[in-house]
């Protein structure tokens, strides 16, 4: 069992000054040995007052303190238990009683999983976890409205779907996630042959991914169709687009100069 030494004597005094040492154990005590130690197997009722179960209780070997041994083997279920007991102490002379009230608190509890929550976005492969936000944009238009729709994510690992129209994207703190489910998300919408690209004004290669969740020429998106222009790299700009289809494409803004199109193209994930 756990052993502990309780200093019992720290805050006893004599009005004459006398060294104190502890006279023994008084309540609860061990019939085999009245006043000098206690063994407690069972639960004891003293005063209303239920005494710890399976605890050792020993003065030392020299009478400065009191030794407790545990024996309870609590667990997650029951892991703390109180009791209280009563000592005695001498000055050589006289004797007076003290209690003392302890706590068993079980410290080596198992670890304790937490209930998470997770969606999944249909007709993708993306899961999204509960550390960050799901941010989807609507549908219109800039050139009808006359102005991009921001989509703005937070301090977590957020998922920001754009959908049609040309919007402007800032994922944040954390490692982001850019969804693209159609031509129509970025600038090569059939029906509207003028509206812009998104642009991504904080994408940081390496920790955040754009995502191509669509098809293309009856088939997904391959990282082969994938085309980055780095030309105004050196003012931090770079553009996606596709093979496929000259008119989409995704500006990004604010990159590190020393950026490669290796690094923007590692962070582009596409349907298997």
């Amino acid at each position: 069992g756990t052993t502990r030494t309780i200093d019992v004597l720290a805050n006893d005094t004599d009005a004459n000054g006398d060294q104190l040492s502890v006279k023994g154990i008084t309540r609860p005590f061990n019939p085999q040995n009245p006043g000098e130690s206690g063994t407690f197997n069972s639960n004891f009722i003293w005063e209303g007052i239920e005494v710890i179960e399976n605890i050792d209780l020993h003065k030392s070997s020299d009478n400065s303190s009191i030794i407790l041994i545990d024996h309870s083997n609590l667990t997650d279920g029951n892991n703390t238990q109180l009791g209280t007991f009563e000592y005695s102490i001498t000055d050589g002379d006289k004797t007076s009683t003290a209690s003392v009230r302890v706590w068993i608190i079980n410290i080596d509890l198992p670890p304790k999983a937490v209930n998470d929550e997770a969606t999944v976005l249909l007709g993708t492969t993306q899961l999204l976890n509960n550390e960050g936000d799901l941010i989807i944009g609507d549908n219109d238009l800039s050139i009808i409205t006359g102005e991009k729709e921001t989509l703005e994510g937070g301090a977590g690992n957020d998922t920001i779907i754009g959908n049609r129209g040309s919007d402007v994207l800032l994922g944040g703190a954390g490692a982001d996630i850019f969804v693209y489910n159609s031509l129509a998300d970025s600038s090569a919408d059939p029906d509207a042959l003028n509206e812009p690209g998104d642009s991504i004004v904080d994408f940081n290669p390496g920790e955040d991914t754009i995502q191509f969740e669509f098809e293309v020429a009856s088939r997904t998106v391959s990282i082969d169709d994938v085309q980055i222009e780095t030309e105004s790299i050196s003012s931090g700009m770079a553009t996606i687009m596709l093979s496929t289809h000259n008119s989409f494409e995704i500006i990004l803004e604010n990159l590190d100069p020393t950026t490669t199109k290796l690094d923007i193209q590692d962070s582009i994930i596409t349907l298997p």
